[in-house]
Order: structure tokens, then sequence, then C-alpha cells
């Protein structure tokens, strides 16, 4: 049986990625297990004088597009998504990988001057690690996700 977004899984299919590669644009792939960020293009200027432009594929295909058909698909289960997801952030070195079971603390801000997910090791202080998501819908849909959650805090 398929995966449903928003009971299995949620993605965020652009947001702004910051990461090893730079700055640039990418997408969010969350369970209740594994967060992955995945940078999808990314600028980087040279001395103010040059920009080289780096985008990412699986295979011959686009890495968002590839993602997507891939969460789609009809036999993919829960615990094969999030193997896979652990899979791609070991061969793309540029993804971040959350690991939110063994996080103390996850966090989903939706409001109006803050929108993302945000995890820490710590369980209690400083030392977060955090993504953007874009819009209020999509925050919206990111908390109830993960509201549930046994580390979640508000």
């Amino acid at each position: 049986m398929a995966l449903v977004e928003g009971r299995d899984f949620v993605y965020c299919p652009k947001t702004t990625y910051i990461g090893s590669a730079g700055v640039g644009e990418g997408c969010l792939v969350g369970t209740r297990r594994r967060l992955l960020m995945v940078p999808l293009r990314v600028d980087t200027a040279v001395w103010n004088r040059s920009i080289t432009t780096t985008t990412w594929q699986l295979g011959d295909e686009p890495i968002g597009a590839a993602l997507a058909r891939m969460l789609s698909a009809s036999d993919l289960s829960v615990e094969a998504l999030d193997s896979t997801l652990e899979a791609l952030a070991e061969k793309v070195k540029a993804t971040g990988l959350g690991k939110l079971d063994e996080a103390k603390r996850v966090r989903v801000r939706s409001g109006w001057f803050s929108r993302g997910i945000y995890y820490s090791a710590k369980a209690k202080g400083p030392g977060w690690t955090g993504y953007p998501l874009k819009g209020k819908p999509l925050a919206q849909a990111w908390l109830d996700f993960y509201r549930d959650l046994p580390n979640f805090v508000s």
C-alpha cells in the first residue's frame, strides 16, 4: 500500500538549503524517525567574480524529481523510506540527516517570523539544528505530523 503524505511522511519540495555545499535551493523529507535535507541547486561565488551552479542528480534524473517519484511508489513502506533516507545521506555528502528518534527535543515552528523544523541532541539550552519551511499551510502540516512525538516540545 502506498504511503500517505501527512500520515506516514512529510515533504517540502522547495525550501532554502543551507549546508556544507553552500546556500541555495533544497527539499526536505521527514518521517517520525528521520529528517533529510537534500540540496537541489546551490550557487557558489568565488572571490565575487565567478558563480558556479551545482545541481544534484540520482542517475539521470534530478534528485528532487527522483525523491518525488520514490515517495509516490505504491510498494514503499515507512521502514524502507527511513532506510532510503539514510542511504541517500551517505551517498550524497551535501545532505543533512536528522535522527529524530535519537534527538532529545524536536520543535516545529509555524509562526509569522519563524517557520521550520528544529531538533536538538541536548535536553535543554542552545544547540538546535533546523531547516526552514516555506509557507504557513506547509509549516502547519509539519507541526500536525510531529506534534505527537514523545520528544516534541512547543
